[in-house]
């Protein structure tokens, strides 16, 4: 079976690619699974987060301390790959590659963190080509703290919904994956993702109105068929 397997990252981070084997003969679209699971490995990256924009007070809240943090997804999109254009001629700009278009609402505190039972969180066709880049576009998240929390002025009480902005409302990332036809029934190109929840609540910022800044740190690492993520 073709196993396509390439993890997706985040918050301008790189990722690397797996070359697939099949044969890209045939049909034009490949079937494409995007997955996600916890990773506790995960670190946050320099300059990004929250305080880039937003001027509000700074809390790293122990992952421990958060019950839920449920984003609704409305999109899930890949960025095909735009091949260099001839000296003189001006790039062709790429446009985003929908693999499905229905909400999504998953817990990422929630997530597997068996490498081996990722949690599949869509499933589309997407053309066969390659790409460079996937995003969430997040229409909804909401965050739960199981103790009080104080940040600057404002305190979060256990047990209560408060609603988290996640940044222009995208998490971008990098990535490079080869979509390719399966040649037999099942086949298909996953993309798995990794979200760290030590890493996402280092830096929480805290609104006047009483909701949250936040940028859920995904990363990745390319996995083969057989291997342990």
């Amino acid at each position: 079976m073709l196993r396509n397997k390439v993890f997706a990252t985040a918050l301008a981070l790189s990722a690397i690619g797996i070359g697939a084997c099949a044969e890209t003969t045939g049909p034009e679209t490949g079937s494409v699974s995007v997955t996600m699971q916890q990773s506790n490995t995960l670190t946050l990256v320099a300059g990004a987060g929250p305080a880039a924009v937003s001027a509000g007070p700074m809390a790293s809240v122990p992952a421990s301390q958060v019950t839920s943090l449920v984003l609704t997804i409305a999109e899930i999109q890949l960025l095909p790959v735009v091949e260099e254009p001839p000296e003189g001629e001006e790039a062709e700009e790429a446009a985003w590659v929908t693999v499905t278009a229905s909400d999504v609402t998953l817990d990422l505190m929630a997530l597997p963190t068996d490498a081996e039972n990722p949690q599949e969180i869509a499933v589309g066709e997407l053309p066969v080509d390659s790409y460079a880049g996937v995003r969430f576009v997040v229409s909804e998240a909401t965050i739960v703290f199981n103790t009080l929390l104080t940040v600057g002025n404002s305190q979060f009480d256990p047990d209560t919904e408060y609603e988290v902005r996640v940044p222009s409302g995208v998490i971008k990332t990098d990535l490079t994956l080869d979509v390719v036809a399966g040649t037999n029934e099942g086949d298909e190109n996953t993309v798995s993702v990794l979200f760290g929840p030590d890493a996402s609540f280092q830096n929480l910022t805290a609104t006047g109105n009483g909701a949250v800044i936040l940028n859920p740190v995904l990363k990745a690492a390319a996995v083969a068929d057989g291997e342990e993520g």
